[in-house]
């Protein structure tokens, strides 16, 4: 079984790839909305979060796990050999997507952990290639509680004012919350008559999970948090289900 975990929404965006890519793969989804949003957290705070969300999907039967948070990427990445169990963070999947293709001037968006690890330009200097990166701090906070698209239209703005001023082609969204804004993305894009390839990489990881995992099973699929969310449940039904169980459960 595959243990998928996230602060919240955003990680449903990879396991709605998968669950496209595997329609059989069976797996349990941890959604650790107490501890919510990942992208202020301190390292020795996201190394806590990333054991103890690792070990409620060992306890429940994961034996293949996905960090779909890019906020722990790094420290997911470093911790890798301690488990017994083969995992999958979300930079070494997007960065080898771009290997071998024409791509200029790419701008990471991301959360302040993400960007403060610097693993998206080292991931993409190990390649050869060189990208800038932008914080967006309130975005996914935003999006978990559901924000109006006026509210996301101004903490995305100076993003887009940035990547125009560097004359970015490729804007790669690293916090899997961000793809829930995309239509606020590409609106400020069009009336600035700028274009962009928008990269989402849950397809990218999805694909990682067909190459090293198993994804034979029933195609069942759980749903855990740890705090009580509307709205979590709101996407979830809407992706995968009506009749999909959400439990929640306390740390």
């Amino acid at each position: 079984m595959i243990g998928i975990f996230d602060s919240g929404v955003g990680g449903l965006t990879v396991a709605s790839a998968i669950r496209t890519c595997a329609p059989n793969a069976d797996f349990v989804y941890f959604a650790d909305l107490a501890n919510m949003p990942f992208g202020k957290k301190s390292e020795r705070e996201l190394l806590n979060i990333t054991k103890n969300a690792i070990q409620f999907l060992i306890n429940y039967g994961a034996t293949e796990i996905v960090a779909a948070c890019n906020s722990v990427s790094m420290i997911a990445s470093e911790i890798r050999g301690q488990i017994l169990f083969p995992l999958i963070e979300m930079s070494e999947p997007t960065t080898n997507y771009f290997v071998g293709r024409e791509m200029d001037a790419i701008l990471v968006a991301a959360t302040e952990a993400t960007v403060r690890s610097r693993m998206y330009e080292q991931a993409f200097a190990d390649r050869g290639m060189m990208i800038h990166s932008i914080v967006i701090s309130e975005l996914a906070s935003a999006i978990e509680r559901n924000a109006t698209k006026e509210e996301l239209r101004k903490i995305i703005q100076p993003t887009i004012e940035y990547a125009i001023a560097l004359k970015c082609k490729t804007l790669i969204f690293g916090c899997t919350q961000f793809p829930f804004a995309r239509s606020v993305f590409e609106t400020l894009f069009f009336e600035r008559a700028y274009p962009i390839h928008l990269f989402d990489p849950a397809d990218a990881i999805a694909k990682e999970v067909l190459n090293q995992f198993s994804v034979k099973g029933k195609g069942e699929q759980e749903f855990f948090t740890s705090k009580a969310s509307v709205i979590f449940d709101e996407h979830v039904r809407t992706r995968f289900g009506s009749s999909q169980f959400i439990q929640c459960v306390l740390n």
